[in-house]
């Protein structure tokens, strides 16, 4: 369903939709109606699911399989990438990761250094899990504060890195 399309573009960042034809959920007027050579014009909706590629939650959400992950989504409130980013059971116990960061709501966080390879952020507020919208793939490491961390993945793809409460430096790098 589109509602659910747009949940999982919003927790990857996409920021806005293009279409030839309004979509099928009330995302009110179009942000902008460029005109095209095909005989309608363009149309530019914002996404009011997305947030953004660096951000804090107070928790993960645990599915079991690819089955857990899609029924996650769809019994899942509209802002749920706000709140919290979804984690596979086994990921977690993998990496040896407890889903609950024992806070009552998100930080702050905010990019400092993109690299491509080597990501800096500094994050702030009562703890969590900062989850970076950018892609887990093998060999990427982490560090809080200049010591390693676990990278677990969530939202089938980005990665979340637990983080203690106050301010703090993290670095991925692959």
């Amino acid at each position: 369903p589109l509602r659910e399309k747009l949940m999982l573009l919003g927790a990857a960042g996409t920021t806005h939709i293009v279409t030839f034809r309004p979509p099928e959920l009330p995302l009110g007027d179009p942000f902008a109606a460029i005109p095209s050579p095909f005989g309608v014009p363009l149309l530019i909706y914002r996404n009011p699911f997305a947030v953004p590629r660096a951000r804090i939650v107070p928790r993960l959400t645990v599915y079991d399989g690819n089955a857990g992950f899609i029924r996650a989504v769809q019994s899942a409130p509209d802002d749920l990438f706000r709140n919290t980013a979804l984690a596979d059971r086994q990921a977690l116990i993998a990496a040896g990761v407890s889903p609950d960061a024992s806070a009552v709501e998100g930080g702050h966080a905010a990019i400092v250094t993109d690299e491509g390879s080597f990501l800096t952020l500094k994050t702030d507020g009562p703890g969590g899990f900062l989850i970076v919208s950018d892609t887990l793939v093998p060999g990427w490491t982490a560090k809080v504060d200049g010591h390693p961390a676990p990278i677990v993945l969530v939202d089938l793809a980005f990665r979340a890195v637990p983080v203690p409460a106050g301010a703090h430096r993290v670095e991925m790098s692959y």
